[in-house]
């Protein structure tokens, strides 16, 4: 869906935050960052799709907290490890407790849980930043000095993406493709 500010997400800007970072960038980001620890642990083929399209699925999960009127955007509520960390062990259980069963829980909510965190730290690297230490530091940090952070919905985020686009596609064909 195409919004009139310019986004191509379907959640609506919240005033005072027009640096979210879009969901396809988001998605890129966690995919590639899981996919890049996939190749750096030796996982096998299995083991890498669960972890990957688990962080595919949940690669926007804490944006929904423009959804939720009481809460506030990029808030320890949604974007703070602690709440990665606790969404991972709840996927983890309630997955166990489905016909995965606890062999395929571990990875999939383990893929589901780097979905949310590896969101948590792309929006660590924009003008706005997140509470990345709550609750011992309640101001927003940042991954990249000031004069490098990213400015979200304009060239910078559209070169970033495509970075880390042609990155994923290079990790797919030469951990894949027949002959390598």
């Amino acid at each position: 869906m195409r919004l009139p500010t310019g986004r191509s997400d379907s959640l609506p800007r919240v005033s005072g935050y027009a640096s979210a970072m879009m969901g396809a960038t988001h998605t890129l980001v966690s995919v590639s960052t899981t996919a890049v620890v996939c190749s750096l642990t030796h996982q096998p083929p299995e083991t890498s799709a669960l972890l990957i399209g688990g962080a595919a699925m949940t690669a926007r999960l804490p944006d929904i907290d423009q959804r939720i009127p009481f809460l506030e955007h990029r808030g320890p509520v949604t974007h703070s490890p602690w709440a990665a960390g606790l969404f991972t062990l709840c996927a983890i259980i309630a997955l166990a407790f489905t016909p995965l069963g606890p062999a395929l829980a571990v990875p999939l909510g383990l893929g589901l849980g780097a979905g949310v965190l590896t969101h948590q730290l792309a929006d660590a690297l924009t003008l706005s930043g997140v509470p990345l230490l709550w609750p011992l530091r309640t101001d927003d940090l940042h991954l990249l000095p000031s004069g490098l952070r990213i400015r979200t919905d304009g060239s910078m985020e559209t070169i970033f993406g495509a970075m880390l686009a042609l990155a994923v596609a290079y990790y797919f064909w030469s951990t894949y493709a027949p002959g390598h």
